[in-house]
């Protein structure tokens, strides 16, 4: 079964240029056949809160649900906590796809960081 993604997107990371990046990136993960969802940040908090909502409200089973993080340090930090504070029995896996300015996680962790 193919992963489902629910991708909150901070589309202002990197100094704005999230926006473009993620069209970018979406095209691709569109042209690969795979489900996505796709939730915009519209306000400061708000990936904690799309997070939390989709912990709380998906089924709490072993699914294909991936949730997709978008964005910088914060978004990720957002996110993450969001989830968490679902406290789910299953948790839900967490993609990351660093877009932000300084993105210190993914240097730390030896991820790429989205490139322009």
């Amino acid at each position: 079964m193919r992963p489902h993604f629910y991708a909150i997107i901070n589309q202002h990371a990197g100094n704005y240029r999230g926006r473009e990046i993620w069209h970018k990136i979406q095209d691709y993960i569109i042209g690969l056949d795979i489900r996505l969802s796709v939730l915009i940040s519209s306000y400061p908090g708000a990936p904690r809160d799309y997070a939390y909502d989709l912990a709380s409200d998906l089924p709490d089973k072993k699914s294909n649900i991936v949730i997709l993080a978008f964005g910088g340090d914060g978004t990720l930090h957002e996110v993450l906590n969001g989830l968490l504070d679902a406290k789910r029995k299953h948790p839900l896996p967490l993609a990351y796809i660093a877009a932000g300015s300084g993105n210190d996680f993914a240097r730390g962790a030896k991820l790429e960081s989205a490139r322009h």
